[in-house]
């Protein structure tokens, strides 16, 4: 990368890079630029819960088969009456560990 400067009221244009100037300075850097890392969704398996069968006004604890810890990863527990998550869907919670009462 190089940057050049100059006096005042002298603007540098954009295809100015390789330009003989008769005052200012210029100083030229290495500069790397890296890829980020490719994003990859976690595969959390089942849902595990404490217990086999809850009744009304009972607890249990859900948990996931593969936890998965790590810097931006969030969590969000839902219940729902059918299995495609359409029918009286409920939010329960963003924690890694959620109480279902």
């Amino acid at each position: 990368m190089r940057v050049k400067s100059r006096f005042s009221g002298n603007p540098n244009a954009a295809t100015d890079a390789c330009t003989t100037f008769g005052s200012g300075e210029c100083e030229d850097y290495v500069i790397n630029i890296i890829a980020q890392q490719p994003c990859t969704t976690p595969n959390p398996g089942n849902t595990i819960s404490s217990v086999s069968q809850v009744c009304s006004g009972g607890a249990a604890f859900l948990t996931m088969q593969n936890a998965v810890n790590g810097t931006g990863i969030t969590y969000q527990w839902q219940s729902a009456d059918d299995i495609n998550f359409t029918v009286n869907v409920q939010n329960l919670g963003t924690e890694q560990v959620n109480q279902l009462v």
